[in-house]
């Protein structure tokens, strides 16, 4: 559970027919929900495979901002004037956009605004501080040069006219105004065919639907052309944890330092709560969770008895720090990969594909649509992961988790409250051997971030399919029942 679970979202059938549109888009989450909107009553539909808002969207912070560390300051801080302020324009008219659809539909999703700073801890930052400003001001920005005495880092800078928001509320606010538009849940996309005029979309449960145009929006392709995603990017897991406080002090801010560590305040329940987000990581170097919520409780100096939530979440990121929103080819369309700012970076995405579709002239990224063909680093990242996830038992793993084989496959038991859990802990995406998250009761994929339940239910992909020991014992026996 999220701190945002609280609203339930409506609920959608799932497809039970063939179906012809002009245009498809896959995946329930921020980028889905948006780019429909900016499609409603264009003969489009949307298509989640488990709930609307259940991926990464509901372990969001909440935080619709642009002064992002490893964008817009990266971008100015390695010399490239030009992409920032493309970058800046970009992500400050996603936000007037977002706050222009919040006011005119009249949604109530907690919808404030607040400060937000860039923060450190050395001093030497402190030049690159005083050129970021300046060039915050050259772009009509107003900086604030004065840190409030709560923020633990004695250097930085910061600006106004940056949000906070219940992000489900607001889902739930676009939906309630796309009553008339088609949505299915739990329908999933496993396959793409390209034909003549038409993209062939075929679900999880033998329906199909033909449709001119295809938005991927889902978190991370299910894939692997033509996109050539898994080797074009990286992922990194961050850790959150909530916890009560005594007052809500209405300010954002960011660590640049790395790890980054980023801090908003929320009003839950008649409560004040602090919501800390850090130890991020590449999911490849890493799998000991608990190692990391525990390191960010020291952190924020509070015992885990106080914590009231905590939860994990990936984010993509680029070798160039630029989402990648583009044509990958005709009428096929990608939009993800914004790093770990997916709130602002979701309405960009969401107004970029919309606009490609009508063919309206719109704010382009050149670099992002020339990512080379592949990145050795990532390759060896993935590669790294694959085996050292082979060796099953790890240090962390308690003592009611063990391994045994059947069929001659590793499986994986694990005993809690009594009940056995029984799994085949390998990744069916790619073959990764899956990590016991034991801080989330979940098995989690260490080379792409497939996500499955302590039964083995499939969470999130980009998998297709759970690893549940009745699914790997009946495809092995449908496949000893073909004849010769």
């Amino acid at each position: 559970m999220s701190i945002w679970e609280d609203v339930v979202l409506p609920a959608y059938p799932t497809l039970n027919k063939n179906l012809e549109v002009d245009t498809i888009i896959i995946g329930g989450g921020m980028t889905g929900v948006q780019t429909l909107f900016c499609l409603r009553g264009k003969n489009a539909l949307l298509v989640e495979a488990r709930k609307i808002g259940s991926g990464v969207t509901k372990n969001t912070s909440g935080k619709i901002n642009y002064l992002q560390e490893n964008a817009l300051f990266s971008f100015y801080k390695k010399g490239k004037v030009k992409l920032a302020q493309a970058y800046l324009q970009a992500e400050l008219e996603s936000i007037s956009l977002m706050k222009s659809w919040i006011h005119q539909y009249h949604i109530d999703c907690d919808f404030k605004e607040v400060s937000s700073y860039l923060v450190s801890k050395k001093v030497q930052n402190q030049r690159y501080f005083s050129s970021f400003s300046s060039f915050l001001k050259q772009n009509g920005i107003d900086v604030l040069t004065r840190i409030p005495k709560s923020i633990p880092y004695p250097y930085g800078i910061g600006v106004k006219n940056t949000y906070v928001f219940h992000p489900f509320k607001y889902l739930k606010g676009l939906l309630e105004h796309m009553k008339r538009e088609r949505i299915y849940e739990n329908t999933e996309i496993v396959k793409i065919v390209t034909g003549q005029n038409y993209y062939y979309c075929h679900t999880n449960l033998g329906y199909c639907i033909r449709a001119k145009n295809v938005v991927v929006a889902c978190h991370y392709p299910f894939f692997f052309f033509p996109s050539f995603f898994p080797v074009q990017t990286s992922l990194v897991k961050s850790y959150e944890i909530v916890f009560e406080v005594p007052k809500n002090l209405k300010y954002t801010y960011i660590l640049v330092e790395k790890p980054n560590t980023s801090v908003r305040f929320v009003d839950f329940q008649k409560k004040h709560y602090q919501i800390c987000v850090g130890e991020t990581h590449d999911i490849t170097k890493s799998g000991n969770d608990l190692w990391h919520f525990q390191n960010l409780e020291r952190l924020f100096s509070v015992a885990d008895s106080s914590v009231y939530l905590k939860y994990s979440n990936v984010d993509i990121v680029t070798a160039d720090h630029l989402p990648i929103i583009k044509e990958v080819k005709p009428h096929f369309y990608l939009a993800t990969g914004y790093q770990t700012w997916g709130m602002s970076g979701s309405v960009l995405g969401a107004r970029l594909v919309s606009s490609m579709i009508f063919q309206t002239p719109t704010l382009r990224f050149k670099d992002s649509s020339f990512h080379p063909f592949f990145y050795p680093v990532h390759i060896f990242s993935s590669a790294k992961a694959f085996l050292f996830s082979k060796h099953y038992q790890k240090d962390w793993y308690p003592s009611s988790l063990t391994f045994s084989f059947l069929q001659g496959k590793a499986m994986a038991l694990y005993r809690c409250h009594g009940k056995l859990h029984l799994v085949y802990p390998v990744c069916p995406h790619m073959g990764c051997s899956l990590l016991f998250n034991i801080v989330e009761q979940t098995w989690d994929c260490p080379c792409h971030s497939s996500r499955f339940d302590m039964d083995g239910n499939l969470l999130k992909g980009p998998a297709l399919h759970g690893i549940c020991v009745n699914f790997f014992c009946d495809k092995n026996v449908a496949k000893k029942s073909k004849p010769e």
